[in-house]
């Protein structure tokens, strides 16, 4: 059954050796073949419509070797909505140039790089970089069911922080690859059916909430698993740096929440803040290796992320109550 949301909808593929081909309808399109000629390469093309005024579409594209550094044009998408809508074109691999005829932006688009619209009639085409193999997604939300996601305050306070506020407009964004994998995750091919598109809907709802999170900075619930696993993540990476512990600023953006839902988090996991944390972590690791090494202390206070010996014996007295030089008498 067609999707009412769509006024118009069609999709232009322009490689094609027998001349350009058509889809039309906001219906559901099954992952097949894209039509390309056999001496640019191969893919397969997807359109799920979750549920009215919600859709997600996949592109692949591996392109043959002799077509690499070339700016290859493959569709062009036409759409006229019943109502504004929110749509993101992101990247799981490969690069391409999309040109927004609605707003008229060239934007990049680029697994580091998204792009975010905010149109009644999405109009656009890619310049698709030959060099690598391409997994391009599309995710068409109406403003009705953005509301319903996330809330009335929170959909203005979201399209604000996008600097999407009129409407047609279109930007480029860095979003963490962390919170751009929860929405490639909703093109699963593990499920089928109706089971398929509710997996697929609670994949996007948790997605838009991260990027409200990460966009506003705004706390979400204790129980986010994924917030969970980007948690453990950290604490993994962190426990097996040497040397400097990353600025907070930056692992905020690596991880995709902001810096206070990150430290705040980190410290209900693991009983401290990161660096809190990590300084105490070190300063056992230094202990232990007092107590059962000969190596100088410059050496061992080097190896646990102090410049400056003297610092190093200042914070470990502190913790101790002794100086580190007491454990070799």
């Amino acid at each position: 059954m067609s999707d009412p949301y769509f006024v118009s909808h069609s999709i232009t593929w322009l490689a094609d050796d027998a001349g350009p081909r058509r889809y039309n309808g906001g219906a559901d399109l099954p992952r097949g073949p894209s039509t390309m000629p056999g001496d640019v390469g191969t893919g397969s093309f997807e359109i799920m419509c979750v549920k009215p005024g919600l859709a997600i579409a996949q592109a692949t594209h591996e392109f043959l070797p002799e077509r690499s550094g070339q700016m290859i044009a493959l569709a062009e998408t036409d759409l006229t909505l019943s109502e504004p809508a929110l749509a993101i074109q992101s990247a799981a691999a490969g690069r391409a140039i999309v040109n927004d005829r609605t707003s008229k932006n060239e934007l990049v688009l680029a697994p580091d790089r998204s792009i975010i619209q905010r149109q009644s009639r999405v109009e656009f085409s890619r310049l698709h970089d030959a060099s690598q193999s391409n997994d391009l997604f599309f995710l068409l939300v109406s403003e009705s069911v953005l509301c319903e996601f996330l809330g009335e305050g929170n959909m203005q306070k979201f399209l604000t922080a996008q600097k999407i506020m009129n409407t047609p407009d279109a930007r480029g964004m860095s979003i963490p690859r962390s919170i751009s994998a929860v929405l490639h995750s909703a093109m699963t091919t593990h499920l089928t059916g109706n089971l398929r598109k509710l997996y697929a809907q609670g994949k996007v709802l948790e997605y838009l909430s991260l990027l409200l999170n990460f966009t506003c900075g705004d706390s979400e619930p204790a129980s986010c698993p994924h917030r969970t696993r980007l948690i453990r993540q950290a604490h993994e990476e962190l426990i097996s740096l040497k040397g400097d512990v990353p600025k907070l600023s930056d692992l905020s953006k690596k991880y995709g929440l902001s810096a206070r839902t990150l430290n705040n988090d980190f410290k209900k996991e693991f009983g401290n803040s990161i660096y809190a944390y990590i300084k105490d972590q070190r300063l056992s690791e230094a202990h232990k290796a007092l107590e059962e090494t000969e190596t100088p202390i410059k050496v061992i206070a080097a190896n646990v992320g102090y410049a400056h010996v003297t610092n190093f014996m200042l914070a470990f007295k502190k913790k101790y109550g002794y100086p580190p030089g007491s454990l070799r008498r």
